[in-house]
């Protein structure tokens, strides 16, 4: 399995921010501050490797944006769904389909970001190659060492993108 790669996504978006949080409480504490540019409607995909802090920076969005509860990855589930004051947020973890055939992708690939909710994604890369996303916004998330992150905001500027795993 191959993962995404800055490259590629240079060639399909822009960069909108970029910040390197010393460890994973900074790393919150910047997602935090992200949250006022957020709004029911917007789906966000988050890239990178294990271990990079993308469920970490979703359980930070997902407070920052009002939810009370313990935000956790659905690897096993596939999606939970969190309700906060006004809106819902749909929380979606694709790391076991990062393999599955294009047609068993093609469902999903219709159903998600059709709800009007705040749409957040682990591992988006599966739906990213079939072309879905177009107005999706990009975090990706690496490890610059054992106590630094990057983590950078894409925004898509081409009307389909090679996305490659």
């Amino acid at each position: 399995m191959t993962t995404q790669s800055a490259l590629d996504l240079t060639l399909t978006h822009r960069i909108m921010s970029q910040s390197e949080p010393r460890n994973l409480d900074a790393l919150r504490t910047a997602i935090a501050a992200l949250a006022k540019d957020i709004a029911p409607g917007d789906t966000i995909g988050f890239i990178g490797p294990l271990g990079a802090g993308k469920t970490t920076a979703i359980q930070a969005l997902v407070a920052a944006l009002g939810y009370t509860g313990h935000a956790k990855s659905p690897s096993f589930v596939l999606q939970h769904i969190y309700e906060t004051q006004g809106f819902a947020i749909e929380h979606w973890d694709l790391y076991r389909l990062l393999d599955a055939p294009p047609d068993q992708l093609a469902s999903l690939r219709r159903e998600i970001g059709t709800t009007g909710n705040l749409v957040l994604i682990e591992w988006p890369e599966p739906l990213l190659a079939l072309g879905w996303g177009q107005d999706a916004t990009l975090w990706s998330l690496a490890i610059a060492d054992d106590s630094h992150r990057i983590l950078t905001r894409w925004t898509r500027i081409a009307a389909s993108g090679s996305v490659r795993r």
